[in-house]
C-alpha cells in the first residue's frame, strides 16, 4: 500500500448515503479500500477474510480468521466483498471525487451481521484506477492477548510525517459495544520496533497531538482516554502498526494511519 496524499479514516454515522454521480470529477481518487468477506468451509466452520479491494476489482486478503457465522447472515451474502457502514461513510467524508472509483452494489441492500450493518461494495463501472491515488489505511477488529490488530503500509518516494492511532475507548461514542479498554500501539519496520505509545495524553505535547488529529480530519479523543497515538517521520519503506491489549482484557479496536500534509 502506498501513502501519498492525506488520508481520512472511519467515523461512525447513522445511515448510508446514496451513490455519488461521477460527472465533472477531478482526478484524485481512492485506489483501494478495506473490505471483508465471509466464507463457509466444507466442514460448516465460518471464515472471515479481511483485505483490500482495488479499483480493478481485485481483492487481496491480508488476514484470515475462523468465525461463527451469525444466524442473520443470509447464504447469498457469503463470498461477497462487504464494507462496514462506518467505513463507507468515512470515505464519503473525503468527498465524491475520492470515493468515485467505488460504489455500493445495487440495490444497496443492508446485510445484518451480529447486529451490525454491512453493504456489498464493488468498483464503479466508470472507475479510473489510473487517475490518481488517495490512500486510506485502517483496520478494525477484535483484540485479545496473543491476538493483536495490525495495519501494514508503505511510504514511497520521500519521507512522510505520519499520524498513527490505536483506538479502543474512543470507539464507544460510535456504538461499538465492546471497545478494547487499554490499547497499546507499536510501530514496526520489519521486526524492529520504532516507537510505542500506551496513552496518547502522556506524550510530551498532547495539545499539539490533538491539533494533529484535527488537521487530518480524525475524530477527537477525550483528554483522559487510554487510546494511543504516535506522530513519526518515516523514510521510504514498509511498516506495520500493531495494536495489542495492555492487560488480559479484549475488545474491538481500530488502527489508523494518516499522512500529515
Amino acid at each position: 500500500m502506498m501513502l501519498g496524499l492525506p488520508a481520512l479514516l472511519p467515523r461512525a454515522e447513522a445511515q448510508v448515503q446514496p451513490a455519488v454521480p461521477l460527472s465533472s470529477m477531478p482526478s484524485t481518487r481512492l485506489f483501494h479500500i478495506a473490505a471483508e468477506r465471509f466464507l463457509r468451509e466444507p466442514s460448516g466452520q465460518g471464515r472471515l477474510e479481511r483485505g483490500w479491494l482495488d479499483a480493478t476489482g481485485s481483492f487481496t486478503v491480508h488476514s484470515t480468521h475462523p468465525t461463527v457465522l451469525s444466524p442473520t447472515l443470509p447464504e447469498t451474502a457469503l463470498g461477497k466483498r462487504l464494507i462496514f457502514t462506518e467505513a463507507w461513510h468515512a470515505l464519503g467524508e473525503l468527498g465524491p471525487t475520492a470515493r468515485a472509483n467505488f460504489r455500493l452494489k445495487p440495490p444497496e441492500t443492508a446485510i445484518v451481521i451480529a447486529g451490525l450493518l454491512y453493504f456489498e461494495v464493488e468498483p464503479h463501472p466508470e472507475a479510473r484506477p489510473d487517475a490518481g491515488l488517495l490512500v486510506n489505511v485502517s483496520n478494525r477488529g477484535y483484540v485479545e492477548p496473543g491476538r493483536p490488530l495490525t495495519a501494514g503500509f508503505v511510504v514511497t518516494d520521500q519521507s512522510r510525517r505520519v499520524l498513527i492511532r490505536g483506538i479502543g475507548p474512543g470507539l464507544a461514542p460510535f456504538q461499538v459495544n465492546q471497545p478494547l479498554p487499554d490499547p497499546v500501539l507499536t510501530l514496526f519496520r520489519g521486526t524492529d520496533p520504532l516507537g510505542e505509545n500506551d496513552i496518547w495524553g502522556s506524550t510530551p505535547d498532547p495539545t499539539a497531538l490533538a491539533a494533529r488529529f484535527a488537521q487530518v480530519g480524525a475524530f477527537a479523543l477525550p483528554a483522559g482516554s487510554l487510546d494511543a497515538a504516535l506522530v513519526v517521520v518515516l523514510p521510504p519503506g514498509a511498516y506495520t502498526a500493531q495494536v495489542r491489549s495492555a492487560d488480559t482484557r479484549g475488545g474491538e479496536a481500530l488502527v489508523e494511519v494518516y499522512v500529515i500534509p
